[in-house]
C-alpha cells in the first residue's frame, strides 16, 4: 500500500502485508492512520485552489477506492448503483486522480522489471528490494522529471484515455518473461 503525490512520488509505503488482508485492514493497522488520527502527519491547512476566482479554502485529502471508509480527509467513489449525473462526474474525476497512483506503480514496475514477475526471494529480502526501488524511483522523479512524461497516461481533447508507455511496455515485458519461463 502506498501514498503517492501528484508528482508520482511515493510519500509513504507499507510493504509486507499478508495476502489475505484487504487494503482497509492494512490501512487501519498502519502508522499512517495513527498519524492522521493524531494530527501529527503535517497535512497543510486548507487553501484556495489555484486558478480559481473563489478564495474559498479547500481541504487537502487522500483519494481512495471502495475499500476505504469515508472520512473528512478521504475521498472515495460513490457506490455504482443509482448514480445521478453529478455523482457520475465526481466518480470519473476521482478515477482520473487515482490514475496518478496507477501510473506511479506502473513506472516503478517497468523501471525495476523484477516486479513484473514472480519474486523468489524471502519476504524480508522482497521488502528491502521494494523499499530500495521506491527510494531510487523518487530520486529519479526529482532529478529527471521530464524523463517519464511519455510513460504517463494522457487524455485527448475528448477526455479519452491515451495509455502511457508503461502500460504497453509492461505487457510486452510480461509476455517475454512468461515465454522465458515456459522454455
Amino acid at each position: 500500500m502506498a501514498l503517492v503525490d501528484s508528482k508520482y512520488q511515493f510519500l509513504w509505503i507499507d510493504v509486507g502485508g499478508v495476502g489475505h488482508q484487504s487494503d482497509a485492514q492494512i490501512y487501519n493497522n498502519s502508522e499512517l492512520k495513527e498519524c492522521i488520527d493524531a494530527g501529527t502527519l503535517g497535512i497543510p491547512d486548507p487553501a484556495p485552489l489555484p486558478h480559481n476566482d473563489d478564495d474559498h479554502p479547500m481541504p487537502y485529502f487522500f483519494v481512495g477506492d471502495d475499500a476505504f471508509a469515508m472520512r473528512t480527509y478521504m475521498m472515495k467513489p460513490y457506490g455504482r448503483r443509482n448514480l445521478d449525473q453529478q455523482q457520475k462526474i465526481f466518480n470519473y474525476r476521482l478515477s482520473r486522480a487515482r490514475r496518478v497512483v496507477e501510473n506511479a506503480f506502473g513506472i516503478l514496475a517497468l523501471r525495476f522489471q523484477c516486479f513484473l514477475g514472480q519474486m523468489r526471494q524471502e519476504p524480508d529480502t522482497v521488502r528491502l528490494l521494494v523499499e530500495a526501488a521506491i527510494m531510487l524511483h523518487n530520486l529519479i522523479r526529482k532529478r529527471y522529471q521530464a524523463l517519464d512524461v511519455r510513460m504517463l497516461d494522457q487524455e485527448d481533447a475528448q477526455h479519452n484515455l491515451i495509455p502511457g508507455a508503461w502500460r504497453t511496455a509492461a505487457i510486452t515485458v510480461r509476455k517475454s518473461c512468461d515465454a522465458v519461463m515456459l522454455s
